[in-house]
């Protein structure tokens, strides 16, 4: 090929002055120097420079005269002498030999013409190229822009197939300065094809040949050489790192360092010796040095360690277990699994050890395994060790008061923090009492807000506060109610150290949130969600196992393993109020007698068990009003039907409160807790039923009323629920637990006269029924109240200041009407229909009233049952 392909270059410098010799290279590489002054020319001269490798390729320049005035300068090579302005216009090139063809032409110049020059439009060279038979084939324009100094620039030229002569022709109104002229002669039917068509590099392709790639390969890449496969035009070469090679090849690898990078030079030279030059970057990849474990399964079971953690305890296998499933675990993110250790009865642990991408760093994850104990040892008790409640006394509100560091909303009743108040809460330089022992974390101004009215609760602003409890011991429980601060966003809270053993994630409504604590320390609660929360109280709680003797006195269990019948036979079933089965493996079928209102919790169907809770949903929830039985549902879930039945044995006034929203049935009329004036109690008529809360409810006969959720309801939680309305000084508290006051002062609150005429204080023998409603005193001694009237509210919150309160009471004994006021006067007693029955004459004291039917009557706004 060396025979059949050269390259020429030609050079034209121009001078306006004389020039002196210098040493140096004139012209390109791999060109001998010419140095002295006979290359230079004379002042006023063009010199154009021929290199000429042989006589068979030469190619012949002409001026526009033809003449050429030429000598000897060096060797072959000649100096050609020649104006190119004046009256010369052009400079002609063409080929001498017949076969050989003009491929690549670059034309470097420069024009004389300022701006300041006279003559229009910008100067021009023009360019044509010919045929062997002189006919145009290709013609280019190069515009030279006005400038104040001499311009120059580089023009590659696209040269026409089978051109053989081309002419440059000036401007008239400039004197063109040609620097130099190079161009490529070549045989006809050589390859100009120098382009890499495909490459790939360790086995993987490069979708896109550019003039540099990049490519990287994995950090694991152990080989001192990377595979290259490449394809290019049959005739063309190819080098790497000045190394000829053929396909597939080898280039370099990086070191073995994360990141590090490596660069080879890959040239593609054509048939016709044109090379074509390729720069490919290898960069090795960057590696983690954190481990980092997938997907972990215990047999058939998926199980996710907690953020941070790197303890997980399986919940109890059932008594007798001999061997526990197998662990298996993958790596993520780069890392790798470099050992597993089974568990075994007598280590009772597994371990995961990984190791990072980086093929230093591991990290060791434990599953804990255990056996249950027979179920005597293994139900545990709970006993609380501390309760942060946020009633806030009337001394925390004082000191909020005072403190300017708290500001205050009345329409929310509410104050708010007015600076950072990281670490403990304090007001007036004292710490808050209901919440000492709580530590605060990023809790900037405004994201504490302690809230009284009817919203008792701490409230944390901001989805970036947390607080800590410190000094907690492993197997704890710690239990939080919670409630998004939004009625459109679910919220709810997380707590490191700890498994979430109850509550949502995240809710609109309250949530119980239990967590078990994993080690002894301390536990941070974060928010879960995109704002703040609503704190109602903290528990810490022990759990102990009970003996034999003392599991006829529990109410709500969680049973593991295997429950036999004489397992139930130490249980007090006909009192329990919930039983978790959830985790139970098998299950006895003598789950009776059981309490009518217990509920069962499973993770199966079970059949013939009453009042059965599967995963979450119930179909069907009957309760019965038994006042000796005590209800409780812990774990709050949804029921297609609920129902609660209660038969009332004669007209009059009783108290309810039930486990679910419900509309009030017909017939019945049902009163919400106002407030008082005095020593009157004042209720107001609703239309709806809210779980947990406690009511008046009035019935004109004898009657049974069945209570309904609707579809799919929520079966809420028990609460203890205090309506407390506009007052200060009574609560109208709800009851699903019998209560006996023998434990307490007598006196310590109200309960409902049997004839409905009002509430008298409990004695120590009294007896609250579950299902019901007391009245408790809190801002008032209740020595002071010998009993309580119920008042109508006819006028709305507003009219409470209007009631006659303290002038009468009004009660009945064995179907007498008897009434007590402080001073003579005239009363109307009027039926539960609004007809006037009587107008009472009454003298100061108690007066009997006899003759008047059974029934419910009105006697000065306050309703009286008489029986």
């Amino acid at each position: 090929m060396k025979n059949k392909l050269f390259t020429l270059f030609a050079f034209l410098l121009v001078f306006s002055f004389g020039v002196k010799g210098q040493e140096g290279s004139v012209g390109y590489e791999g060109f001998t120097p010419m140095t002295g002054d006979k290359i230079w020319g004379e002042k006023g001269k063009q010199v154009l420079i021929i290199f000429d490798q042989g006589t068979d390729y030469e190619l012949k320049l002409e001026s526009a005269e033809g003449k050429v005035d030429e000598q000897t300068v060096c060797g072959e090579a000649k100096v050609l002498c020649y104006a190119i302005g004046g009256n010369k216009h052009y400079v002609k090139g063409s080929v001498v030999k017949e076969n050989i063809y003009i491929s690549s032409l670059l034309l470097n110049g420069s024009s004389n013409k300022k701006s300041s020059d006279s003559g229009a439009g910008p100067a021009s060279v023009s360019i044509e190229f010919f045929d062997r038979d002189g006919k145009t084939i290709g013609h280019e324009i190069i515009s030279l822009p006005l400038a104040d100094a001499q311009w120059e620039a580089n023009k590659v030229l696209t040269v026409p197939e089978n051109t053989v002569s081309f002419q440059i022709m000036r401007d008239g109104s400039i004197n063109l300065r040609l620097s130099y002229l190079a161009y490529t002669l070549s045989v006809p039917g050589s390859s100009t094809d120098n382009t890499l068509h495909s490459l790939k590099v360790n086995g993987e392709t490069i979708e896109e040949i550019q003039d540099e790639m990049n490519v990287t390969i994995p950090f694991s890449y152990d080989e001192p050489t990377i595979p290259v496969e490449f394809t290019v035009h049959d005739a063309a070469s190819v080098t790497i790192n000045e190394n000829t090679v053929t396909s597939p090849a080898t280039i370099p690898s990086p070191e073995k360092t994360s990141g590090a990078k490596s660069s080879s030079t890959i040239v593609v030279t054509s048939e016709d010796g044109t090379p074509k030059e390729y720069t490919l970057n290898v960069t090795r990849a960057t590696v983690s040095s954190i481990p980092e474990l997938g997907e972990v399964t215990v047999g058939d079971k998926i199980i996710v360690f907690a953020d941070g953690e790197q303890s997980y305890t399986y919940p109890a296998f059932p008594y007798g277990t001999t061997t526990f499933p197998e662990v298996l675990a993958k790596a993520a993110g780069g890392s790798t699994i470099e050992s597993i250790t089974q568990a075994t009865i007598e280590n009772q642990f597994a371990t995961i050890l990984v190791k990072a991408e980086d093929g230093v760093a591991t990290k060791e994850y434990t599953i804990n395994f255990s056996v249950a104990d027979p179920i005597a040892a293994q139900i545990v008790g709970e006993s609380v060790v501390k309760t942060w409640d946020f009633n806030w006394s009337q001394e925390t509100k004082a000191n909020l008061e005072a403190d300017t560091n708290w500001t205050y909303d009345e329409a929310s009743d509410r104050y708010s923090s007015a600076s950072e108040m990281n670490g403990t809460l304090m007001a007036n330089s004292k710490i808050i009492a209901e919440t000492d022992g709580l530590v605060f974390g990023n809790n900037a101004k405004g994201r504490t807000r302690i809230t009284f009215g009817t919203n008792y609760c701490l409230g944390l602003n901001s989805k970036d506060v947390t607080f800590q409890i410190d000094d907690l011991r492993a197997g704890q429980l710690l239990r939080i109610v919670t409630k998004s601060a939004s009625s459109t966003d679910a919220r709810g809270i997380t707590a490191t150290n700890s498994n979430r053993i109850a509550g949502e994630l995240t809710s609109l409504e309250k949530i119980t949130n239990d967590f078990e604590v994993l080690t002894n320390g301390g536990v941070v609660i974060k928010i879960a969600g995109a704002g703040g929360i609503l704190v109602y109280s903290i528990q810490i709680l022990d759990g102990a196992p009970l003996t034999a003797e003392a599991l006829s006195s529990l109410s709500d269990i969680k049973l593991n393993g295997d429950i036999t019948e004489s397992d139930l036979a130490l249980l007090n079933a006909a009192d329990l109020t919930s039983i978790d089965l959830t985790r139970a493996s098998f299950i006895a079928t003598g789950l009776s007698p059981l309490n009518p209102n217990c509920l069962v919790y499973a993770s199966k169907k079970l059949d013939g068990v009453k009042n059965l809770v599967v995963n979450g949903e119930a179909e069907a929830i009957e309760l019965t009003d038994l006042t000796s039985k005590a209800f409780n549902c812990p774990i709050e879930f949804t029921a297609a039907a609920t129902t609660y039945t209660r038969s009332f044995t004669a007209a009059g006034i009783y108290t309810i409160c039930l486990p679910f929203d419900a509309t009030v049935p017909e017939d019945v009329t049902i009163e919400e807790f106002s407030g008082n004036s005095g020593y009157t109690v004042v209720f107001t008529p609703v239309t709806e039923i809210v779980a947990n809360t406690p009511y008046l409810i009035t019935v004109a006969t004898e009657t049974t009323v069945d209570f309904k959720a609707s579809e799919g309801a929520k079966i809420k939680k028990t609460e203890l629920v205090s309506a407390k309305g506009s007052s200060t000084e009574y609560e109208f508290c709800n009851n699903f637990v019998p209560m006996i006051n023998g434990e307490a002062e007598a006196g310590g609150y109200y309960l409902l006269r049997a004839d409905g005429s009002g509430f008298g204080k409990a004695g120590s023998d009294s007896k609250v029924g579950s299902f019901r409603g007391y009245i408790k005193p809190v801002g008032v001694d209740p020595a002071k109240a010998p009993a309580l009237v119920i008042g109508e509210d006819d006028g709305g919150a507003t009219g409470l200041e209007t009631v006659n309160t303290d002038k009468l009471i009004a009660y009945s004994v064995d179907g007498i009407l008897n009434v007590i006021t402080s001073e003579a006067q005239s009363v109307k007693v009027y039926a539960i229909d609004g007809r006037l029955v009587r107008i009472l004459q009454l003298g100061e004291g108690r007066n009997e009233v006899s003759g008047l039917a059974k029934g419910i009557y009105i006697v000065d706004n306050r309703k009286v049952a008489v029986k």
